[in-house]
This record gives structure tokens, C-alpha cells and sequence, in this order.
């Protein structure tokens, strides 16, 4: 069964519609606004630890996947949707190990520094792996707008990914249940929810 490719650009793609932003691409700027203020909060407080600039890392790499997706969408064509997509994915790993790493930091957990140096060397990887079109091999336009062709690499990468997320949950909901403070445990448990 092969899939069914549509030729004409859905209605959903151009910019704006009536002089509005449309949803579908109102959202990821959404966001990266939302990412940006939160940023800002991040960068007043006057707590100078490691924990803190991991954590405004992260909002960082939010930002910046709200506008890679943003500008993935409003392109008129998959070529060019194309090239957005391929940042996209590797970006999406960093922001995933970039968690982790705060997990770790934030809740005092021992960890080797060479895993940390090797999980970041992997995000290098992943945008060479990625610019050869092993991870995403071309984008399909559907009903609702683009869509990547999923390459050889898409599945371990976006697994990679997640598993990394899983375990920043698993190491902030031990500390949620360990921290020495309530505060801190409350600290924990927003970021959990967040």
C-alpha cells in the first residue's frame, strides 16, 4: 500500500488568511514566544548556579524548535520545507539531552562527565546523519500541511530522543520524592508538570 502524496498545497499553508496568522502556523510562534518570556524570567533571577543556565539551554532550544517548525511550515514548497525539517530533528535530540543534563544537575545526582560529553557529541551526529537524508528523506504534503518522509535513522533518533526525556522524568521525580527542602520538591514536581 503505498502512501497517497497530494499535489496541491493545502489551504492551511499560506501565512495569513484575512490579514490573521492562521493556527497552523500561529501555534509554534506561540511557543517560541511562551519559550522567550519564560527565558527572560530564567536570566533575571539572580541564582548564578549550573542548574539555571541548563535550564535557559533548554527554553533556548524550545525557542529555536518553535521557529525552525514555523519556518518548516510557511515554506511554499517541500523542497524548502525541507531544509527546516532537517534542523529540526537534531535539534529536537539536544533539547532532549539538554533536559536530562538539567535533571541531573538539578537533583544533585551523580553522573560520569563522559556520558554527558558523548550524549552531546551524538547531537553533532545526529545533524550529519541528518543533512545525508538518513533521518528524514524528503517531506510529503498532506490535508493538513507538510510532512517528513521518515529516512533509515528517523526511528532510533526520535527513540533516542525520547529516551532521553524519560529519563529526566525518571531523575526529577526521584528528587520530587528525595529533596531535602519542600520547596525544592515543589520546584521539582512544576518542572515535572511543565
Amino acid at each position: 500500500c503505498s502512501r497517497q502524496r497530494y499535489r496541491r498545497i493545502p489551504e492551511v499553508l499560506p501565512a495569513k488568511r484575512d490579514g490573521k496568522l492562521n493556527f497552523y502556523l500561529g501555534l509554534p510562534l506561540f511557543q517560541a514566544a511562551l519559550s522567550l518570556i519564560l527565558l527572560v524570567l530564567i536570566l533575571r533571577a539572580r541564582s548564578q548556579d549550573a542548574a539555571r543556565y541548563l535550564f535557559a539551554a533548554y527554553l533556548t532550544g524550545l525557542l529555536v524548535w518553535g521557529v525552525l517548525i514555523f519556518f518548516m511550515r510557511s515554506r511554499p514548497d517541500e523542497q524548502q520545507a525541507l531544509f527546516w525539517e532537517k534542523l529540526l530533528l537534531p535539534d529536537g535530540l539536544l533539547i532532549s539531552i539538554i533536559i536530562y543534563h538539567f535533571s541531573l544537575i538539578f537533583g544533585g545526582f551523580k553522573y560520569h562527565k563522559w556520558v554527558i560529553i558523548t550524549s552531546y557529541s551524538m547531537v553533532l551526529l545526529a545533524f550529519l546523519l541528518s543533512e545525508l537524508g538518513l533521518v528524514v528523506e524528503g517531506m510529503q504534503v498532506m490535508p493538513y500541511g507538510y510532512a517528513p518522509d521518515p529516512g533509515s535513522l528517523f526511528i532510533p533518533l526520535a527513540l533516542g530522543s525520547f529516551a532521553f526525556v524519560f529519563l529526566a522524568i525518571i531523575k526529577l521525580w526521584k528528587y520530587s520524592r528525595t529533596a531535602p527542602f519542600i520547596d525544592e520538591r515543589k520546584r521539582s514536581i512544576y518542572i515535572l508538570l511543565g
